[in-house]
């Protein structure tokens, strides 16, 4: 898991190799959210294997690793 911070906002990104990742694949952050109470996290963001942004879940993102 990798954490970017930007306006007082954390986002977390995961990395996996596969082309489906789920939901549970993003059940990490909510522990991740807990323990960083006093900074507000942003949108989530999966990168792996797709061809193009999907949604996942509310506010939630899976990215294209081509589009790093």
């Amino acid at each position: 898991m990798c954490l970017f911070y930007e306006n007082g906002k954390i986002y977390p990104v995961e990395i996996k190799k596969t082309a489906s990742p789920n939901v549970k694949d993003i059940k990490s952050f909510k522990v991740m959210a807990n323990y960083f109470q006093t900074i507000e996290v942003g949108e989530v963001g999966i990168v792996c294997t797709v061809e193009s942004v999907l949604p996942l879940g509310q506010g939630n993102k899976i990215i294209p690793v081509n589009y790093i």
